[in-house]
């Protein structure tokens, strides 16, 4: 036996036999190879799955041959790194060998033990993942497999170390990274997920309600929460996006007003708010005749206004009257600017000022009965004859003579039924061949005196049956 750790070693060996008195001389040279031994070291020796290792034994061999204790084989260099694996719950022990085969075939083994710790596969849920506020809770369940301590990071400061925290509620909207960490005295890991809780949408408060006559203005007022913007609709083609705007409505109507709100949580909207504005009513009249001679002329003012209840007069000179169609005897001369104001059932108005709506000028000479009894036993021509007292036909006093006559007969309602141009001629009462109703007619007469005075009157004469 030689052992040689050296360069290759020769060995003579020589022999000699005396065979009947014969010297026999032999000689045989033994070649040994050197076998070097070798170790095995492995770095790291000991951690978690899964486990890179470096491998490194003496360089020199030819061919190197390594088996990892985990039915994985390979041949290569005298250094290698290995991953080795751990799925099991308990700590794994590995056994590491390596043959060195020298270019003279010489073998030689090493061999190391590895520890590898099992890793933790930490795995939950997380429901719900998206929720809006006022919705902020979340519900945990841990479905780590294994034995491990656990510590739970919500994201927002707060930790738990229990394994099944249950729910958790969050204080605020925002974006949250939940990290639970599984570990023991050698390995860790942890598994984040991501959840969302947007803010709410804005809770809409606005108004007012309101009614009246146009034009209605409206002050809106906005107690929105949770919005950065605004667009208001007013329900009659018109928008803004002031906070609390101011709107005039000017047609009457019934509008829906809407309020949309976009904030971080998203666009709402409401239809809450309902604006009436009611009719507005139309005072329309006219003087009839606009020309009066004092002190005996009368003027009435006949009323043409439209959606009107009631009515307010102003005569111009000191005078009002609250009738439908008054009628006015002017005691001074002057021009008179009359106004009209017409109010609805809602007592909405609307005024019309006439300018220089009235002339009186000084005394005229005619003159109107205010009262007359006509025949019933049919119409006449209503011809008069001077004297006659029966009173049937309402016909004017005449003190001077007069050269043009235009007498007009109308219903307080300005329907005109009856006219002549004879200054013979008054009216019987009759209208279309039958008598009109018991009431009061509107008289107008326009005549031309012979001194060339022209006069344009108006009155009221009472028809009796």
């Amino acid at each position: 036996k030689v052992n040689h750790l050296g360069e290759n070693l020769k060995l003579n060996i020589a022999f000699k036999i005396n065979t009947f008195n014969t010297i026999i001389n032999s000689y045989y040279i033994i070649r040994v190879y050197p076998v070097r031994e070798i170790t095995l070291t492995a770095n790291p020796m000991e951690g978690c799955a899964p486990l890179a290792t470096q491998l490194t034994t003496e360089t020199g061999a030819k061919e190197y041959l390594w088996d990892f204790g985990d039915g994985i084989n390979e041949s290569g260099s005298y250094q290698t790194t290995h991953i080795f694996e751990n799925n099991s719950n308990d700590t794994l022990s590995y056994t590491v060998k390596v043959t060195a085969i020298s270019s003279f075939g010489c073998l030689e083994e090493a061999s190391t033990q590895l520890m590898v710790h099992p890793t933790p596969q930490p795995e939950f849920s997380v429901a719900p993942e998206t929720q809006q506020m006022p919705g902020r809770t979340v519900t945990l369940e841990n479905q780590t497999d294994g034995n491990w301590q656990f510590e739970w990071d919500f994201g927002d400061g707060n930790a738990s170390s229990l394994r099944q925290p249950g729910s958790y509620q969050y204080n605020f909207s925002g974006n949250y990274t939940i990290t639970l960490r599984a570990f023991d005295d050698f390995c860790e890991a942890s598994l984040s997920k991501e959840i969302v809780i947007t803010p709410m949408l804005p809770a809409i408060d606005y108004g007012p309600n309101a009614e009246g006559c146009p034009p209605l203005t409206v002050n809106f007022y906005n107690n929105t929460l949770d919005a950065t913007s605004f667009l208001w609709d007013f329900g009659d083609g018109t928008f803004s996006d002031e906070l609390s705007p101011t709107h005039t409505y000017r047609i009457a109507g019934t509008y829906t007003v809407t309020l949309k709100a976009i904030g971080p949580g998203g666009e709402n909207s409401a239809q809450e708010v309902t604006i009436r504005v009611f009719p507005k009513p139309t005072a329309l009249f006219e003087p009839i005749p606009k020309v009066i001679y004092i002190p005996d002329d009368q003027v009435t003012f006949i009323n043409k206004s439209e959606g009107a209840v009631s009515y307010f007069w102003d005569l111009g000179d000191g005078n009002t009257s609250d009738t439908f169609s008054p009628t006015h005897i002017y005691s001074e001369t002057g021009t008179y600017d009359v106004t009209l104001e017409a109010f609805n059932e809602f007592n909405c108005s609307d005024k019309l000022v006439l300018p220089e709506a009235v002339k009186a000028l000084q005394g005229g000479e005619i003159s109107f009965p205010n009262a007359f009894t006509p025949q019933e036993n049919g119409p006449t021509d209503g011809k008069y004859q001077y004297g006659d007292r029966q009173n049937l036909v309402f016909y004017p006093f005449i003190q001077k003579g007069i050269v043009e006559y235009h007498l007009q007969i109308y219903t307080r309602w300005g329907e005109l039924i009856f006219e002549s141009h004879d200054i013979n001629q008054g009216w019987d009462g009759y209208y279309n061949n039958r008598l009109c109703p018991q009431g009061v007619y509107i008289w107008r007469v326009i005549v031309a005196f012979s001194d060339g005075r022209r006069m344009e009157k108006t009155g009221d004469v009472t028809l009796l049956r």
